[in-house]
């Protein structure tokens, strides 16, 4: 994958809490979903309890991706060392990391399909 999990930051405080990756390659941050799991002892359970599907962003080897868990509007700012840190918000109101019995699974989606759901209501 060309985007990594650097750490989850201030854990269990919505107002900070943040899950910080980095890119090692140029590539479309639009492409990679974020997935909370618990830990079932030292295995991830398959019960996914949130998730996060980044926008369409092309980033930069170097840069910062930072998705906090709270609301906001996504951002994105020039860093004195070179590189850029872009911020998206998942609009929780409630921390997300709020045990040590969860983990971040970061998913690089190359392929995906969609299918609608067409209700019909039923005539009498």
């Amino acid at each position: 994958m060309k985007v990594r999990i650097e750490n989850i930051s201030d854990f269990n405080n919505l107002d900070k809490e943040c899950v910080v990756l980095v890119a090692s390659e140029d590539t479309n941050i639009g492409g990679y979903l974020i997935f909370c799991v618990t830990i079932d002892g030292k295995h991830l359970d398959n019960k996914v309890k949130n998730v996060f599907w980044f926008p369409d962003k092309k980033v930069k080897a170097g840069d910062y991706i930072v998705l906090f868990s709270k609301a906001g509007a996504d951002r994105e700012k020039q860093l004195k060392k070179g590189g850029k840190a872009y911020h998206f918000f998942w609009g929780n109101d409630s921390s997300v990391w709020d045990n040590n019995q969860k983990a971040a699974v970061l998913l690089h989606a190359d392929e995906w399909k969609t299918q609608l759901i067409h209700l019909h209501s039923k005539k009498s």
